[in-house]
């Protein structure tokens, strides 16, 4: 079971993959897959957890969502 929640300000479609094949895709985004690696990092080692509270990930506000 999940503990959190996402909702979308418009039409979207989800898909579900495994694990192996998001990291392989996600390679292929090179800030993205840094961004990815650092959250896990400070969420499994420093259990930072404010790492996840921001709303917008592309300036790293709290103020708006990302669009």
């Amino acid at each position: 079971p999940r503990l959190a929640s996402a909702s979308s300000v418009s039409y979207s479609r989800l898909y579900k993959l495994k694990r192996e094949v998001f990291i392989e895709f996600l390679g292929s985004f090179q800030d993205d897959f840094e961004k990815y690696w650092m959250m896990r990092d400070k969420l499994l080692y420093s259990n930072e957890f404010k790492v996840i509270d921001r709303i917008c990930w592309n300036c790293e506000s709290n103020s708006h969502y990302a669009t």
